[in-house]
């Protein structure tokens, strides 16, 4: 059975946020009351008072506590585990009849969570009820976080059906900008500027990621954040708050789907919680944090307030929080860094997948941040995103945001992924901070001791930087690894899992592609003929065929192969994506039958990565 802690979604106060650890009390306009996070049913233990399973044509029915007493609306995350068949979950007020339609979708083998913010019954014999109605055989849980109890703050209404795009055979195109009218529907005010939308993919042509965003004056860009994301042929639900624009909202997939539409109702705009355009505050895969991918268990301390169209003012954030790059089953985490870390969880997620839920979580008193932590059972690392779009406003006096660290060379000690834009230190400068590293490749001596120098420094064109590409560096093959990895601004145990995948660390093996691809980093001749245009090249000198190999990654990196998107690609091609380049490294396109190269067990480079494959006997002994 997956592990799961208490799940906090969307708009579900922490239970420490405002009441506790921020000493803030809910004003007559906020009425905003959050708790200790209170579960109110597992059907796994009888908590509730329903034990075993949920089977389809059951109804559950599940009482607030007292203390909810007066509450307009409620806001649970509700849980699906164990299923015994791929469904839904539908959850309404008892007095109410019972929707078509959904707030989850579940399968077996997942633990899949999503929030609902649902006004309890007020009917008598029902008063303070909700109930719930399964499609499908699965255990349920449901957790209350928070209870509004003032009108100021969220309006929600019976769920209402907008779009399907199944019953108009008119999927959500890939890359295009679908707008949506929201104000209006049943529900929803016609002068709403924000509402709350149950938005549901199903049919994915391939794995992705959708955008709910306002909508744009004109087509648009690409959205640089993302409210869900999905694998091929998922059905995904995600409950999300946001703003309108005249009324619209707009969404964007970057894959052919089905899209499902369900209203719950509106946000004042002047309530305590206020929605925006999202934008990224957080996202290890670009290196700036110094360790790259979260490592499980650390926590990654993010400054929210004063960033992101945050108010530094402001208690309290709406994120959404992604993961991805998962090879294990694991949770994230997310509370303010000046309280004791939590036991509950903002998502689960399983290998291969990329997840995302919301929190409205509280920031710190003295720095406005939050502190995210990710627990994987093997001990993987994975990476995290968080998107800010909303906030509860408030007086907490805070200084300013202070400045990000100016991008440095790094130390003497292990070389990290630089972050896009970074000054980059110089060949030499690396040289003298590369540290001593024994031969495991004897066979490469003669090209590991052919030394470039300027007179070597690459031609190509396409990118200024390529002139720093020379080779000049000798050394054993770690250090010639290391001495690529500082130059160009990539983690060395990165570039290190690439090399096993591409040549096993041997620089003079048989050539690869039908005799096409040389070297350490298999450098492709006809298309890189750049790369073998002097008498020291790729082929004969490790240090200029890892000089030149990681120089195309850091370009991919940047940003500056733009040429990407006007060809075949599963995705967009954006800067700041270390494991997406390194895929383009290999398929020549942007994720583009890379699944073998970048995520096969035991094959890959994130494998040789997690496992560290360099320090193990067989290899060694290779």
């Amino acid at each position: 059975m997956p592990r799961i802690r208490t799940i906090v979604a969307a708009a579900l106060l922490v239970s420490s946020v405002l009441a506790g650890a921020l000493n803030v009390a809910p004003t007559a306009t906020a009425a905003v009351n959050p708790i200790v996070p209170s579960r109110l049913l597992d059907t796994r233990n009888g908590i509730g008072g329903t034990a075993g399973m949920v089977r389809p044509g059951d109804v559950v029915r599940v009482t607030a506590p007292a203390g909810a007493t007066g509450a307009t609306s409620l806001a649970l995350n509700v849980t699906a585990t164990d299923a015994l068949a791929p469904g839904f979950a539908t959850v309404w007020a008892c007095d109410e009849a019972k929707p078509s339609t959904s707030n989850l979708n579940f399968v077996p083998g997942r633990a899949v969570p999503n929030m609902a913010i649902i006004r309890p019954s007020a009917a008598a014999g029902t008063r303070g009820q909700f109930c719930l109605e399964t499609s499908a055989p699965v255990h349920l849980l449901v957790d209350l976080m928070a209870w509004f109890s003032g009108s100021g703050d969220v309006v929600p209404s019976p769920p209402n059906r907008i779009v399907d795009t199944r019953q108009t055979s008119n999927p959500l195109q890939q890359g295009e900008f679908r707008r949506v009218r929201v104000a209006g529907t049943p529900g929803v005010p016609a002068n709403a500027t924000s509402a709350l939308l149950n938005v549901t993919l199903t049919g994915t042509r391939k794995a992705g990621f959708l955008s709910v965003v306002p909508c744009p004056s004109s087509a648009g860009s690409v959205p640089p954040t993302s409210t869900m994301n999905f694998a091929t042929g998922d059905t995904v639900a995600a409950f999300t708050i946001t703003a309108l624009v005249s009324g619209e909202v707009c969404l964007y997939s970057d894959s052919v789907a089905d899209l499902i539409v369900d209203t719950f109702g509106s946000a004042p705009s002047g309530g305590s919680l206020r929605v925006k355009s999202p934008e990224r505050v957080l996202d290890t895969r670009n290196g700036v944090w110094s360790t790259g991918p979260a490592r499980s268990g650390d926590v990654v301390r993010v400054r929210v307030a004063g960033r992101g169209g945050i108010p530094n003012e402001s208690t309290a954030a709406l994120l959404t929080v992604t993961v991805s790059d998962t090879t294990s089953d694991g949770y994230v985490t997310a509370w303010p860094c000046d309280a004791p870390e939590p036991d509950t969880s903002v998502l689960n997620f399983w290998p291969g997948s990329a997840r995302a839920n919301s929190v409205l979580v509280g920031l710190s008193t003295g720095d406005g941040e939050v502190c995210l932590s990710a627990f994987t059972n093997n001990g993987s690392n994975v990476s995290l995103i968080a998107d800010a779009v909303g906030w509860a406003p408030g007086s907490v006096s805070r200084g300013p945001v202070p400045a990000p660290p100016a991008a440095a060379p790094p130390s003497s000690g292990r070389f990290a992924t630089l972050p896009v834009g970074a000054v980059l230190p110089s060949g030499a400068q690396c040289a003298a901070r590369v540290r001593p590293a024994g031969e495991v490749r004897p066979e490469n001596n003669a090209a590991n001791a052919t030394r470039g120098s300027r007179a070597n420094a690459n031609t190509d064109p396409s990118w200024s930087a390529f002139s720093r590409v020379d080779g000049d560096f000798a050394g054993t093959t770690d250090e010639i690894i290391q001495w690529a990895a500082c130059k160009w601004g990539i983690d060395e145990d990165i570039a290190r899992a690439q090399v096993i995948k591409e040549s096993y660390w041997y620089q003079n093996g048989p050539p690869g592609d039908n005799g096409e691809s040389w070297g350490l980093g298999q450098v492709r001749v006809p298309y890189h003929q750049s790369a073998f245009q002097f008498s020291v090249n790729a082929r004969t000198s490790s240090a200029y065929n890892l000089d030149y190999t990681y120089a195309i990654w850091r370009g991919c990196y940047e940003g500056v192969f733009t040429w990407l998107n006007t060809v075949e690609r599963n995705g967009t091609y954006a800067a700041g994506d270390v494991w997406g380049c390194i895929g383009s490294w290999f398929s020549g396109r942007w994720y583009v039958n890379t699944d073998a190269y970048l995520n096969e067990f035991g094959n890959s480079v994130r494998w040789h990565y997690n496992n560290k494959t360099w320090l193990t006997s067989s290899f060694i002994n290779g």
